[in-house]
């Protein structure tokens, strides 16, 4: 039996730790909390610290799977919590940093990048080539605040950078109750924050057990396909090589627009991925077809290759 580990851990645990390090990986899909997800998270919050201070508040699971070959922790699930936890901790160090005691201070930048190493982000980013940098360079790094942006402008700020978005949404957030005063002492509230605030860790240390215990814990969208696992596990092996990344990406993409283009035929690259696999393995079957890909994704060139050479003959 695979080993899995759950533990009830306050969040300091979790995000100061210096053990842990994080990265959401390729076959994750974007952060797309948006500001009615923030603003439930801050509700919640403020009351829980207003009338239950003394007590936990269970704030859901996170799964993450060991990634020897990083040495950081993949997010399996509870990326969409992670990251917006980060992001309140930039805002919070950009907008009160003067009123925050050295406790507060160290929780908040601890849970952003490693102590002894400025350059080490507590959480990156695997899921595109330039989400990375934008989370790093605009949240992490280099948070500013503008006022009065118009709406014109602010679609096209924030088209595609979600997190300085919410980082936006949580200034304003933040501002309301500090001023309605549910929060009145900002370096109180951010020591209960870290201190308070528990989740259900659970630590896989095989890739398929961190996958099947995502699968009955995401009820919240559509549960990864074997498509997105297949595309992780290719790009897993060349994501050191931009350039054979790159390539990979553009011939993935031509073969999701090949799949679109067969005459008469109503497919999808996951049902052609399906009937290609049943068709290299017939033992397999689409209830482990997670197990297949696996198998497949050991021999990424010839895999691909076969796709194209099985659309073809379509």
């Amino acid at each position: 039996m695979a080993k899995v580990e759950v533990e009830l851990k306050k969040l300091y645990q979790i995000l100061v730790d210096a053990e842990y390090f994080y990265q959401v990986p390729n076959y994750q899909r974007p952060y797309v909390w948006d500001k009615d997800h923030l603003g439930a998270l801050i509700d919640d919050l403020v009351v829980s610290y207003t009338n239950n201070r003394e007590d936990e508040y269970f704030c859901g699971s996170i799964v993450i799977a060991e990634n020897p070959k990083d040495k950081r922790w993949d997010v399996v699930d509870g990326q969409q919590r992670l990251t917006s936890f980060i992001i309140l901790a930039c805002t919070i160090l950009r907008l009160y940093k003067h009123r925050l005691g050295q406790k507060s201070k160290a929780f908040i930048e601890e849970s952003i990048y490693d102590r002894h190493d400025k350059e080490k982000e507590r959480l990156k980013f695997l899921t595109a080539q330039n989400y990375n940098s934008i989370f790093e360079n605009t949240v992490l790094k280099n948070l500013e605040f503008e006022d009065n942006i118009k709406k014109s402008e602010w679609n096209k700020k924030f088209d595609e950078n979600t997190y300085l978005r919410n980082a936006y949404y949580f200034r304003e957030l933040l501002n309301e109750s500090m001023e309605n005063g549910s929060i009145s002492d900002m370096d109180d509230f951010v020591k209960w924050f870290y201190e308070h605030i528990a989740l259900t860790r659970i630590i896989c240390f095989e890739q398929d057990s961190a996958m099947q215990i995502f699968q009955v814990l995401n009820d919240r969208g559509q549960p990864l396909s074997p498509i997105d696992i297949l595309k992780s596990s290719l790009m897993q092996e060349i994501k050191q090589d931009s350039e054979k990344r790159k390539d990979f990406i553009t011939t993935w993409d031509k073969l999701v627009e090949a799949c679109k283009s067969v005459e008469g035929i109503d497919i999808d690259l996951e049902d052609f991925f399906n009937m290609y696999l049943e068709y290299a393995d017939p033992s397999s079957s689409k209830k482990r077809a997670d197990k297949g890909l696996k198998r497949c994704s050991k021999t990424a060139k010839k895999t691909l290759a076969s796709l194209f050479m099985a659309l073809a003959s379509s």
